[in-house]
């Protein structure tokens, strides 16, 4: 039988990570994560993940290939 035992994330999936604009320290899931992808003739394919600050709204970018 499935069980819920605790409904906040477990600490093994929050990260932190601090907005380069405005200096607040962030912490977010893979749930919270957004992400784009695209393909152009001269460069292939490209894409990035990123996240929103809750305090200045930049996007703060995780990953890019």
């Amino acid at each position: 039988m499935i069980k819920i035992v605790d409904e906040g994330p477990h600490h093994s999936v929050v990260k932190n990570i601090v907005c380069k604009k405005c200096g607040v320290t962030l912490s977010y899931v893979p749930m919270d994560i957004k992400e784009k992808k695209g393909y152009n003739e001269r460069d292939g394919s490209w894409g990035y993940q990123w996240i929103n600050c809750l305090k200045c709204n930049e996007e703060i970018t995780l990953k890019s290939w």
